[in-house]
């Protein structure tokens, strides 16, 4: 995930910070089947346009520690299936690393025709991600 500081945003005519990221998955036996991290290096993409990217705050009413942040994420293989993610951040604790909590949100949209493939590449269960070195 990457901070976008004063992206301008045509459509509301005014200038945000959002989060952008892209994403790699691996089944259990360590085959990738999606590999997206690449596109983060590259500088002609609008925000928008990578495969997770979003502004939304959720419970603003509570406590910065316990707000989450709401990103659209796309299968780039499977464009038709657009889902949202909620991240939550979990400080680091003795001697445990920060993490993020993930949850899958919002409904599946439509596939093109009866022979598309109707779920994600990667699976959508929770998850707790912990930044690789």
């Amino acid at each position: 995930l990457q901070k976008k500081v004063m992206y301008f945003d045509p459509l509301g005519n005014n200038y945000m910070d959002m989060l952008i990221g892209e994403y790699k998955y691996q089944d259990r036996n360590g085959i990738t089947l999606v590999n997206t991290l690449s596109n983060l290096n590259l500088t002609n993409l609008k925000p928008y346009e990578n495969n997770i990217a979003g502004i939304t705050i959720w419970d603003k009413d509570l406590p910065i520690a316990s707000r989450r942040v709401e990103l659209a994420f796309f299968d780039p293989e499977r464009t038709y299936l657009i889902r949202s993610i909620r991240l939550k951040y979990i400080p680091a604790q003795s001697g445990f690393p920060a993490k993020l909590e993930l949850i899958w949100t919002g409904s599946m949209s439509i596939a093109p025709d009866e022979t598309s493939p109707t779920e994600s590449r990667v699976p959508e269960q929770d998850y707790i991600l912990i930044k690789q070195q």
